[in-house]
């Protein structure tokens, strides 16, 4: 756009001026305001005055209509700007338009006349434009969310054919119930719990029937169903010090009390694989902890 506006360099003491957003939109407002008296399909556009709204400044400057709307308060708190609601949209008056854009030159005027005729000229076309593209938007986020769909109802939920009956039976109970609550499982977590069911088909069924009463979105295994094999009598007999969070992370109930001895054998050789995984992972033992409260039963 040709035709220029004047920045003093007072605007370095300016109250708003190290808020990156506010200057940003208020030096946007400044290039885009009319340098004249003008009208535009039947309404009265003074100079300094411009037709925008928090999407056609968000559009245009990068930021979110909320940081937008953010500015537009901090800018009429200090009087450097009001609005006047029209039929054709906001009006947003610069107050001291005139101390940026005097009288101008016979040339900058001739290219300030030129530029705001082609922008009000323009404005409809603008306007649509910014309207298609945020329904463009819209329909690019609605056919995430079905191409999301589409994946999650292809995915193959097979069963091993060791699978006893009456367990597939709960696990299709608990696939419904994950996509009522719009938390489909993903693959990962059909392969770890499809695991965790041929290993202790019992446990994971009752574990599965009292998460889906209680809305739960995951699966808190009782422990005191699981069967101990012969082998348990040879298990090490050492674990890491923070064995009973790591513990309780891994099945939902509280070790406190509990001595190694009195662990299962599938106990044990759960809770000692997963402090090896956090040893070597401290952060992702927060992070995990922090998951775990979220899901918590109350």
């Amino acid at each position: 756009m040709n035709g220029w506006i004047k920045i003093h360099r007072q605007l370095l003491s300016w109250e708003w001026y190290s808020c990156t957003n506010t200057t940003r939109v208020f030096i946007h407002l400044l290039l885009t305001a009319s340098w004249r008296n003008a009208r535009w399909q039947g309404v009265e556009i003074p100079r300094g005055s411009v037709f925008a709204s928090p999407e056609t400044l968000a559009t245009a400057t990068g930021l979110s209509r909320q940081q937008v709307r953010t500015v537009i308060t901090r800018l009429k708190s200090t009087s450097e700007i009001t609005t006047k609601s029209t039929s054709k949209g906001t009006l947003i008056t610069l107050c001291n338009f005139k101390t940026y854009n005097s009288e101008e030159t016979d040339s900058n005027q001739h290219f300030n006349q030129r530029d705001n005729q082609k922008l009000t000229s323009d404005q409809p076309a603008i306007n649509q434009r910014l309207t298609t593209s945020e329904e463009g938007k819209k329909d690019k986020k609605d056919k995430n969310e079905r191409t999301k769909a589409a994946k999650a109802s292809s995915f193959d939920f097979s069963f091993p054919p060791e699978m006893p009956e009456q367990m597939k039976a709960a696990l299709i109970r608990w696939q419904a119930h994950r996509r009522e609550i719009k938390k489909p499982i993903t693959a990962t977590g059909w392969a770890a719990l499809i695991a965790d069911c041929l290993k202790c088909p019992a446990t994971m069924e009752d574990a599965i029937s009292k998460s889906i009463l209680s809305g739960w979105q995951g699966l808190f295994p009782d422990p005191s169903k699981s069967t101990e094999p012969e082998s348990a009598k040879s298990k090490p007999k050492t674990l890491p010090a923070n064995w009973r969070e790591i513990g309780q992370l891994r099945y939902g109930r509280d070790f406190s009390g509990v001595e190694i001895e009195q662990l299962t054998y599938d106990e044990f050789g759960d809770i000692q694989r997963d402090c090896r995984f956090y040893a070597d992972n401290p952060e992702q033992l927060a992070a995990d902890m922090a998951q775990a409260d979220q899901l918590s039963p109350p």
